[in-house]
Order: C-alpha cells, then sequence, then structure tokens
C-alpha cells in the first residue's frame, strides 16, 4: 500500500475486521515520506481514533520494504490511536507524540524524540517504546524524550531496548534540560526502563514527578556525572555545566517512585528507592532503599569509552539495519 497516512488508517481498519473473523494480515507499507504536522501536544494528529483496543492482537504495521524505508517527512502526532504495533518506520530527525492512546507500540525506529502526552479526552496506557533509538546528543533547550500528563492518567509504559542520548542547553540559557523527563499534573504509573540507555543532558538522565510511581529501571544503564561525555561531547554553543555535572537521576524529594535490578547508575542518584537488587551506583554514599541495597561501585566515575562501547555499543545506522532485519 501507499505510504500515506489515510491509506494507513483505512488499512488498520479493514485488518483490525479481519483478524476478529480469525484471519491474520499486516499492513505494509510502500517505501515512501509519511508527512506530519508536527508533534506539539496541540498538533494536528496524522492518525486520530484509529483502531480498537482490548483484542487478542495488534495490527502490526511495516514498511514492505525493510526498517527505514518508510521515514517521516516532518514530526508526528498520534491521538486515541488502538490496538496497533508500528515497527520500524524512521522518523529522524523529527520526533512524535503519542496522545490518549492505548494497546498500542512504536519499534525499531530511529528518531529525535518519542514523546508522550496525556492530555486529551482518554487516558494513555498500555504504550511500548521498542528498540527506539535517538543517537545523537543535540545544542538544545528542551528535554530529549517527555512523558507529560495534562488532565489525563498515563498508565504502563514500557521503555524498552531504548537509546537516548541528552539534550545540553545553550550557554546562558535558563532552561532546565533532561533526557527522560516525568511531569504533569495527573497521575503517571508503571513505567518500566528495561534493557535501556540513557546518556545524561545538561541537568540529569532522568527525573520523576510528584505524581509518579512504580517507576522500575530493570538492566538499564543511566549515564551521568562527566562519563557521557565520552559517548558524546559537548557541541560548541553548549553550557560547560556551570552548575556542576548532571545527575543520572535527579529525583530530589522522592520517596518510593523508584526501583532498581540489575542495573547500572553513573553519576548522582537523587532519592529514595522503593527497592534495589543487583544495582550499581559510582556513588561511594549509595541512595536509600527501603528494601535491598545498592552496590557503591566507585570505579564507575572513571568508565572509559571502551567500557561504554562494550557495555552500549554506538547505534549506527549500519547497526540497526543489521539487527532491525526480519529473517
Amino acid at each position: 500500500m501507499d505510504a500515506s497516512w489515510a491509506a494507513i488508517a483505512a488499512a488498520i481498519a479493514d485488518v483490525q475486521q479481519t483478524m476478529r473473523s480469525g484471519g491474520r494480515a499486516v499492513v505494509r507499507v510502500s517505501p515512501g515520506v509519511l508527512p506530519g504536522d508536527g508533534a506539539g501536544s496541540s498538533a494536528a494528529a496524522v492518525l486520530n481514533d484509529v483502531g480498537s483496543a482490548g483484542n487478542d492482537f495488534r495490527v502490526l504495521v511495516v514498511p514492505r520494504d525493510g526498517a527505514g524505508t518508510v521515514t517521516l517527512g516532518d514530526s508526528i502526532r498520534l491521538e486515541k490511536v488502538r490496538g496497533v504495533s508500528f515497527v520500524g518506520i524512521w522518523n529522524h530527525p523529527n520526533s512524535m507524540v503519542i496522545s490518549a492512546s492505548q494497546d498500542m507500540a512504536w519499534a525499531w525506529s530511529k528518531g529525535q524524540a518519542f514523546n508522550i502526552s496525556a492530555n486529551s479526552s482518554e487516558p494513555t496506557a498500555d504504550i511500548e517504546l521498542v528498540e527506539c533509538v535517538t543517537p545523537d546528543a543535540r545544542l538544545s533547550d528542551q528535554d530529549s524524550w517527555a512523558f507529560r500528563t495534562a488532565g489525563q492518567p498515563l498508565d504502563r509504559v514500557s521503555v524498552i531496548g531504548c537509546y537516548i542520548a541528552g539534550s545540553y542547553k545553550t550557554a546562558g540559557s535558563d532552561a532546565h534540560t533532561d533526557t527522560l523527563q516525568l511531569s504533569g499534573d495527573s497521575p503517571a504509573t508503571g513505567i518500566l526502563i528495561k534493557d535501556s540507555a540513557i546518556f545524561a543532558s545538561t541537568n540529569a538522565a532522568f527525573i520523576p514527578f510528584t505524581f509518579a510511581s512504580d517507576i522500575v529501571f530493570d538492566h538499564s544503564l543511566v549515564v551521568g556525572g562527566d562519563r557521557m561525555l565520552l559517548r558524546h561531547p559537548l557541541p560548541d554553543g553548549a553550557n560547560d555545566f556551570s552548575s556542576g555535572y548532571p545527575a543520572a537521576v535527579n529525583g530530589a524529594g522522592s520517596v518510593d517512585q523508584m526501583s532498581a535490578n540489575d542495573s547500572i547508575f553513573i553519576g548522582n542518584v537523587r532519592g529514595q528507592f522503593v527497592s534495589s537488587e543487583n544495582t550499581q551506583t559510582s556513588l561511594s554514599d549509595p541512595p536509600a532503599a527501603s528494601s535491598g541495597a545498592f552496590v557503591s561501585a566507585p570505579a564507575l566515575s572513571d568508565a572509559d569509552a571502551a567500557w561504554l562501547d562494550t557495555e552500549v555499543p554506538l547505534p549506527t545506522d549500519d547497526v540497526l539495519r543489521k539487527i532491525w532485519t526480519v529473517t
């Protein structure tokens, strides 16, 4: 089928009906560039009120000729998309935002930002971002990724196998840039960060907020301090960390919102965790945990580029195309 949002929406409806009748089908999109109207929380959605949740299946939407052969001409917003998995559409250098959607996934994608904005007429729930890659740090006064609530809750978001480079604010800016920030006026619950790597921005790699709960780091690497500069050097014109090097987690005042399992944190970690199991921190004085304890590993503060390359290989286009191939 042609690379158009109208064709994709029609095909999703057809496939869901086919699958309810016992058939199986995949929406395969011909190579091309899908248009967009921006990724702001109020931008016009390229897909709106598409699909249905509560099924035993998701509709699979994939590029016919492999990952990266369908791209975005601009940033996009998806609203009220239900029961669909988009796999292999490349966003870069553009961004996307998901609003008021349920039971959907965006996967195998290279992009500038993968955001969630729970700000429409329905809750946002059961969202999976799988192997979504923001490969390069940028000179920007904006967060790299952000999950925000505004009048609606956000429930059960999984960030699986993702790579997120930071945002370095400009010299003289009073912006507060984080790599993955949670914020808003309504609850955000069940945030899973699994098998992922997050490299710090000028302020921090990760920051929760008052209404967040059940945040879990599982087998993930969060790099703050000055170690992220080994992978993502400071660009010309950026603030030179005049307020100090960034935290891995800036959860100042946070109590029992976060848990960690089989993970590594380099740089400061602020906040009291619910639990910590088999998790290392570069701090000689680790953060508190209500259950379990962090393992202090100060040598992580001197981790070198070779160590990073072993733990998290650089996600070049050649690497991504190789691993994102169906065999």
